[in-house]
C-alpha cells in the first residue's frame, strides 16, 4: 500500500513527498507540472498527469497500490489568480469537486486529505493567519 501527494512536484507537494520517504512510507508524486519541477520529486515515482484526467489517475491508483492521497494539486499564485479566476476556478474546486476526481479517489482509496490554499480568511480582521490559529469551516457553521 502507498500514499499518493497530488501536486507532489509543487512546494508543498515536494516537501510531503520527502517527509513521507523520511518515514519510510511507500509514495508516488501526481503532478501535471505547469508550476511543479521534475526535480523536486526525488527518491519516489512521479506521475504526469492532470486530477482530471480520471484514467491516468485511476491507473496510477491501481499500478501503486494507493491506498491515501494527499491532495496538494492546486494553482496558488494570487496575481495569476486575478487576472485569470476561472482557470483557478476551475482547477481549485472544478478539479477537485470533479466527478472524474471523485469517482476514482474515494473508491480506490480508503483515506483522502486535502490542504486549504494559503490565502484563507477566518472571518476576523486579522490578516496574517499563524500556525495553531483555528480557521472556522462552512461545515461547522
Amino acid at each position: 500500500m502507498s500514499v499518493m501527494v497530488t501536486g507532489g512536484a509543487g512546494y508543498l507537494g515536494s516537501h510531503m513527498v520527502r517527509q513521507l520517504i523520511e518515514a519510510n512510507t511507500v509514495v508516488v508524486a501526481y503532478d501535471n507540472l505547469s508550476k511543479g519541477h521534475r526535480e523536486a520529486v526525488r527518491n519516489a515515482p512521479l506521475i504526469e498527469g492532470d486530477i482530471r484526467n480520471s484514467s491516468r489517475l485511476a491507473g496510477a491508483i491501481d499500478k501503486y497500490a494507493v491506498d491515501s492521497v494527499i491532495h496538494f494539486a492546486a494553482s496558488s499564485l494570487v496575481q495569476e489568480s486575478m487576472e485569470d479566476p476561472q482557470k483557478y476556478y476551475l482547477n481549485n474546486v472544478g478539479g477537485t469537486i470533479s466527478r472524474e476526481f471523485l469517482a476514482v479517489c474515494p473508491l480506490s482509496a480508503s483515506r483522502h486529505l486535502s490542504r486549504s490554499p494559503v490565502s484563507l480568511y477566518d472571518g476576523t480582521t486579522t490578516l496574517t493567519i499563524f500556525e495553531g490559529i483555528v480557521l472556522t469551516s462552512f461545515l461547522n457553521s
